[in-house]
């Protein structure tokens, strides 16, 4: 096997091992509703789209508005003439943007405009004194359903818009 899975897979088991030494509160189990998520309707009015090429925020439809909760997108565009837009999703616990720079500047010089989505309780999306992506999965399946539909109605649908 060559040096760079390997490597890959020795700091993806460290990460593993260093989350799983953090402190955390026990969560109760909350059951969610029962049917499919509630995000595939009408989207109603949505905020004007990105101009272009660059940071791009909007309120949340369904966010936390007592935090100001917004919608945020950085976009990159191609280098070159644009083959499409390739959406990234931080992974969980990532803790700034700018780790993903090598992922976005691959998609960019492969012809693909780049749109680095922020889902909720992500990197600014993460409430005050939380950790990113830690409230995200969650055994409160309410709260998660509500999460993923946030995630389809308000951010990815909003590409799919414009798309």
């Amino acid at each position: 096997m060559p040096l760079a899975p390997r490597l890959h897979r020795a700091l993806d088991a460290l990460a593993m091992w260093m989350e799983d030494r953090v402190p955390r509160e026990p969560q109760p189990y909350r059951a969610g509703r029962p049917g499919p998520l509630d995000c595939w309707g009408d989207l109603g009015a949505l905020p004007p789209p990105p101009a272009g090429p660059g940071s791009w925020s909007a309120p949340a439809p369904r966010g936390d508005v007592t935090r100001g909760d917004h919608m945020v997108v950085r976009w990159t565009a191609a280098r070159g003439r644009s083959r499409g837009t390739l959406i990234l999703v931080p992974p969980w616990k990532t803790r700034h943007a700018g780790l993903l720079r090598p992922w976005v500047r691959v998609a960019t010089r492969a012809g693909w405009d780049a749109w680095l989505l922020t889902p909720p309780h992500h990197l600014e999306r993460t409430a005050p004194g939380g950790r990113s992506g830690e409230a995200f999965v969650t055994a409160d399946l309410a709260n998660l359903q509500g999460v993923f539909e946030e995630l389809v109605l308000g951010d990815l649908s909003r590409r799919a818009d414009e798309g």
